[in-house]
């Protein structure tokens, strides 16, 4: 099966256009384009904002961090705490 093929069948499996990988990444693998999409967890966001892990539990429990609740996990989206530190921009 040849790999782009193999990719659209994929990004069908979980669920995505196979037509939008082939229209806007069309360079890219399917574990690139996932990786875009790939979840972090506190410590990470914690490292990306520079604060302590503890913080961003705090502020996600709070409901001021967006964040992505996976049962007893929180995990957050890489794009949304982007546009959040650009929000907070005085």
């Amino acid at each position: 099966m040849s790999g782009r093929l193999a990719d659209s069948l994929r990004l069908a499996d979980i669920g995505l256009d196979p037509s939008w990988s082939l229209r806007f990444e069309r360079s890219r693998s399917i574990t690139d384009v996932m990786s875009d999409y790939r979840l972090l967890t506190a410590d990470e966001v914690a490292d990306m904002l520079g604060v302590k892990t503890e913080w961003v539990y705090d502020r996600a429990r709070r409901g001021e961090l967006p964040h992505v609740q996976l049962g007893r996990y929180k995990r957050f989206r890489r794009e949304s705490i982007i546009e959040w530190v650009e929000e907070q921009e005085h």
